[in-house]
């Protein structure tokens, strides 16, 4: 009988142990969404700057070509 209940003791546990990780995972996936989300935003602010000095580039060897 305390074998059944030391097993059962021990059953719980593991399954809360799986709950937790379960939620440090949840957590971590929020997390990475909320970096990539930041990530997101300053490569496109990279993205306009690296193109307005495209635009600025193109047209510099325009005019010295004209």
């Amino acid at each position: 009988m305390g074998t059944n209940k030391l097993d059962t003791c021990r059953i719980e546990v593991k399954k809360e142990n799986i709950k937790m990780a379960k939620e440090n995972d949840d957590i971590r996936d929020i997390m990475d969404k909320q970096k990539k989300e930041q990530n997101l935003g300053k490569s496109s602010n990279k993205n306009k700057w690296l193109a307005f000095y495209l635009l600025a580039f193109f047209a510099l060897i325009y005019v010295f070509l004209r």
